[in-house]
């Protein structure tokens, strides 16, 4: 009997040492102690974090598209901060980066459960309605007040694209484009498919009027502007 309470308690003991030994400590990937962010606005170490991040990618030769989401959250009273990217250009990368207010890194594993629950979007590049949408003035169109009816279709594309999981706006342009005889303006839409790992393009032609064409015309020139994903594009 006195042998059993002895292993009882080495197994107590060891039990205690084992959760004593889970401190916050063990969530901590670096030291790197940036300035202490207080949950307004977005922290000051944000922009050398991402720029981190894209390290590995600087000597490709083409110039990546990213999607940047960066949310804070809380776990045990402790605030953080998930930067979630997705790359986009020779090859499709994605992950989520985790910090502590102090811009420390954190193992994103262990918080990971408590970002599911209360994770909040601060901000993003995203395409869409849940982060930009591009406004036609922004096309360099004429007489954007009578372009309504563009927008409306800007709006929808970004709402429609919002609901897809699998797929993000890489690209949105606008401009015109003509034929031998007329003018047309033409939406032009680029997305990424994550299951398909590749680029979609879709283009809808329209009549100065706002009528949209059931087929594409023959096009002899073109000229676009385009609002696109980019590096630091946040809001």
């Amino acid at each position: 009997m006195k042998m059993k309470k002895i292993l009882f308690y080495l197994l107590l003991a060891a039990f205690c040492l084992s959760n004593a030994g889970c401190s916050k400590e063990d969530f901590y990937i670096d030291n790197n102690v940036s300035n202490e962010w207080n949950g307004e606005g977005t922290p000051t170490w944000l922009e050398d974090k991402q720029f981190e991040i894209t390290m590995p990618w600087a000597h490709e030769s083409f110039h990546p598209n990213i999607l940047w989401k960066v949310y804070k959250f809380t776990h045990e009273d402790n605030l953080l901060v998930a930067i979630n990217y997705e790359k986009v250009a020779l090859d499709y990368i994605s992950g989520i980066a985790c910090y502590a207010s102090n811009g420390r890194q954190v193992n994103f594993d262990k918080v990971e459960g408590s970002f599911k629950k209360n994770a909040k979007l601060i901000c993003t590049n995203f395409i869409g309605e849940q982060g930009i949408i591009p406004q036609v003035c922004q096309y360099e169109l004429n007489d954007c007040e009578k372009l309504q009816w563009l927008q409306e279709d800007i709006n929808l594309l970004c709402k429609e694209t919002d609901a897809t999981d699998n797929r993000f706006t890489l690209r949105i342009s606008c401009g015109y484009c003509s034929d031998d005889v007329n003018k047309y303006i033409v939406l032009e839409h680029l997305c990424f498919d994550r299951t398909k790992k590749q680029s979609i393009k879709t283009a809808w032609f329209y009549t100065p009027a706002g009528q949209k064409l059931d087929t594409a015309p023959s096009i002899k020139s073109r000229n676009l502007k385009f609002i696109e994903l980019g590096l630091g594009f946040f809001r």
